[in-house]
């Protein structure tokens, strides 16, 4: 998997990954408040290629829409800096279901067929 964080906003970020070598990364749908957790080890930490880019921008457009469903302009959600990215290659160790529930904790695997 790999993990695209922006430049100017994960300097303290981007040092801690390469100390400590592991992740964890928390990916939320606002809509529906449904969540996933992926931990994981660093495998690399580079800077984003040009060709990357359209990756970045696409999660960036969806993002948006989604926010635009709870009520945030895309004027304003428009406005996040993506780019330039470090690109943090992981390697996954565990998935966990994260959506509020009786379920969030558990792994995936047990929490959803």
């Amino acid at each position: 998997m790999t993990v695209y964080l922006p430049v100017p906003s994960s300097v303290a970020l981007h040092a801690a990954l390469q100390t400590t070598k592991v992740i964890a990364v928390v990916v939320t749908r606002p809509s529906t408040h449904e969540s996933i957790q992926f931990k994981g080890n660093v495998r690399a930490i580079r800077i984003a290629g040009e060709s990357e880019r359209s990756v970045v921008d696409a999660y960036l457009d969806g993002f948006v829409g989604e926010l635009e469903t709870v009520g945030l302009p895309r004027r304003l959600s428009r406005r996040v800096v993506t780019w330039p990215a470090y690109g943090v290659d992981c390697d996954l160790e565990a998935v966990f279901e994260q959506t509020p529930g009786p379920l969030a904790g558990d792994p995936l695997s047990e929490a959803r067929p």
